[in-house]
């Protein structure tokens, strides 16, 4: 048997891997351990030469003063790079774009990547992509993770296009990222000033459309996911990459998905291709009005690209293909 060991330090976007390496568990023959980076600091030397397999994971922003230890991952870095076996990189930063082990340069290290960008993808081919923010679901990620099996899919495909009453949109999200000390800007906005603030940019625009409803107001999780359900689109903006929840909410419950352009080009499912104007249509500040007009005056098209990007989702996010993808590699 096999034995692979995962070292974890602190990421919302670690969460998904642990989920695939338990199947792995369940599925195969391999023996599939976790260790923090604290522990694998002190006991990494010894323990990781009874492992066939070291996945290492590091706290992936490393301008965040408060959380990137340095002295430690100095250490670590060290014993990864002594590991005799099979080395992966485990890549969760909040953006795709965005190399979290620029500081190895090296290239050549097997990589599994949070919603990566395509072209990371080109440069990096890492060996298994996964879901970004699965850990902020916390209490609801089982329920969540089930409402997307494609059982679930076939159960709203009855009701569908008669599924909503609110021919509106939701634009329900949360502001004041600028004023943190939380490592640096979301990435996407570092990299492009212009859109520093997007999400006030964007909920300014919406405060004066006025062809049809756009929902602003906070709500509970709970309120907020029948609210959902019964919304035609749901407004997708970046959070401290190019993405956040709403991305997978807004198709779970079956909203078309109008999203910022800078997550247009993030793969945002392991095993599906989301396709701008098929799956989703995407928007910049400037033609945002423009894109809700034409949503509301094409009903019958937005009812076929909210279809598809909800199918995708439940198609591209599949727990056991992710674990035999994995286990393909390391077998």
């Amino acid at each position: 048997m096999k034995k692979l060991l995962y070292v974890i330090d602190r990421s919302c976007n670690q969460k998904a891997l642990s989920l695939v390496l338990d199947r792995i568990n369940e599925l195969y023959n391999i023996q599939c351990d976790s260790i923090k980076l604290d522990q694998y600091k002190i006991q990494g030397c010894d323990l990781q030469n009874r492992y066939d397999v070291l996945i290492y994971q590091t706290f992936p922003h490393q301008n965040h003063k408060q959380k990137w230890d340095a002295k430690t991952i100095k250490i670590t870095d060290n014993l990864f790079n002594q590991f005799k076996g099979l080395k992966i990189l485990h890549d969760s930063h909040d953006s795709g774009r965005v190399d979290a082990f620029s500081r190895f340069n090296d290239d050549s290290i097997p990589r599994i990547k949070a919603w990566p960008s395509y072209d990371y993808i080109n440069k990096f081919k890492p060996i298994l992509t996964t879901m970004g923010g699965v850990g902020q679901l916390k209490k609801q990620l089982n329920p969540y993770l089930n409402l997307v099996k494609i059982d679930k899919f076939l159960e709203w495909e009855k009701t569908w296009p008669n599924d909503k009453t609110n021919i509106g949109a939701s634009y329900i999200v949360s502001y004041g990222y600028h004023e943190t000390w939380a490592a640096d800007y979301p990435t996407y906005i570092s990299q492009s000033p212009k859109n520093k603030f997007v999400r006030e940019d964007t909920k300014d625009i919406l405060k004066s459309y006025s062809k049809a409803p756009v929902d602003m107001e906070w709500k509970s999780q709970f309120d907020f996911h029948n609210h959902l359900k019964d919304t035609l689109v749901s407004i997708t903006v970046p959070g401290w990459g190019e993405g956040c929840l709403r991305q997978y909410e807004g198709p779970l419950y079956g909203c078309l998905n109008l999203m910022h352009e800078s997550i247009a080009d993030i793969k945002l499912l392991p095993h599906s291709d989301l396709i701008d104007g098929e799956d989703f249509i995407s928007f910049t500040l400037d033609n945002l009005k423009d894109k809700l007009d034409y949503i509301f005056n094409n009903k019958e098209k937005a009812d076929k690209i909210r279809f598809n990007g909800k199918l995708k989702l439940h198609q591209g996010f599949n727990i056991n293909k992710s674990a035999e993808q994995l286990y393909n590699f390391i077998k």
